[in-house]
């Protein structure tokens, strides 16, 4: 009879519990089809805001030699061509920027890194030009920065105006663009990326480069980044996209190891629909992307705000 109970109970009693499937980490995004982003050749862009309009060709010819640059001018269907070594620009009239910086508050600043007097300058500029340079020869990637700095440079004194480089989305004033060209003229990582960070209202943050586009190379995100790891992963950023310029293209489900810390990368709009809803979306002005890649450890849970933090404190002391 005891027997018999204990198969009665058995019988009779709820079903032993399952074992919950575990919840899905970042690698399972890995094989998600996600579409590629089109190809495109390295060329850097710029605007120049200014209220002068460019001399002829041969005046453009004696600036350039005054720099110590050699450069042929030419005529171009629509404006000028600039061949400089390994390097081709050309020079065309264009219409206004739609994102010129009209006023700003003191929290403002920073996107355009212009000062209130400086924005409403520009704001009444009458001027504009497009400048584009691409490579012509079969050089390496950090030749195009120097080459396409110069024209922006001549192209910006002889306009009397500001520069906005259209990757990054920032406006220079000559002043702050020559100090800075001052300091490193042939390469600059942090003229040429920039790091954009975006506060939710939940208090985390996302960083996000913008300027990889000019190399033919996505951007980089990382979200959600608590206060204590801004500065660092900005820096990571940084050194990432600089170490990247030279390295074949990524594409979303592509690893790497950031020291001994092993990452993926996984196209942000498949993250934001899997991952993170509320993974901000960078206006146009913010500068020109292709496509970017939010990067996190491969074995991360899909929403897990531990699990990320975690793996942002292994690069921070890797």
């Amino acid at each position: 009879m005891f027997f018999l109970g204990l198969g009665l109970i058995a019988c009779g009693g709820q079903p032993a519990p399952q074992p919950k499937a575990p919840a899905p980490t970042f690698d399972s995004l890995f094989s998600t089809p996600v579409p590629q982003a089109a190809s495109s050749r390295p060329s850097k862009r710029f605007t120049i805001l200014g209220n002068k309009s460019l001399p002829n060709e041969d005046k453009l010819e004696t600036v350039f030699a005054k720099k110590a640059t050699m450069a042929e001018v030419g005529p171009s269907p629509k404006g000028v061509e600039i061949a400089l070594p390994g390097v081709l620009c050309t020079v065309e009239p264009t219409t206004k920027p739609t994102s010129i910086p009209r006023h700003f508050l003191p929290e403002d600043r920073a996107p355009h890194g212009l000062t209130e007097s400086e924005a409403k300058k520009i704001a009444n500029t009458s001027t504009y030009y497009a400048v584009a340079c691409e490579l012509n020869v079969d050089v390496p990637l950090r030749a195009l920065p120097e080459q396409s700095e110069k024209t922006a440079t001549v192209v910006a004194e002889l306009a009397d105006g500001w520069i906005h480089d259209r990757h990054t989305g920032r406006y220079w004033s000559r002043e702050a663009w020559n100090k800075s060209r001052a300091a490193s003229s042939r390469y600059e990582i942090r003229r040429l990326i920039d790091v954009i960070a975006v506060k939710t209202e939940k208090g985390d943050w996302l960083l996000e480069t913008r300027g990889m586009a000019a190399f033919g190379r996505p951007d980089m995100a990382f979200f959600p980044v608590t206060d204590e790891y801004v500065d660092g992963i900005k820096s990571t950023l940084l050194t990432l996209a600089d170490l990247l310029l030279a390295s074949p293209k990524l594409k979303s489900g592509d690893t790497m190891d950031i020291g001994s810390v092993a990452a993926g990368f996984v196209e942000r709009t498949l993250y934001r629909s899997r991952a993170y809803s509320d993974l901000p979306t960078l206006p146009a002005s913010r500068g020109l992307t292709h496509q970017t890649l939010v990067v996190s450890g491969p074995k991360v849970q899909l929403g897990s705000a531990l699990g990320y933090k975690t793996f942002l404190r292994q690069i921070m002391v890797r």
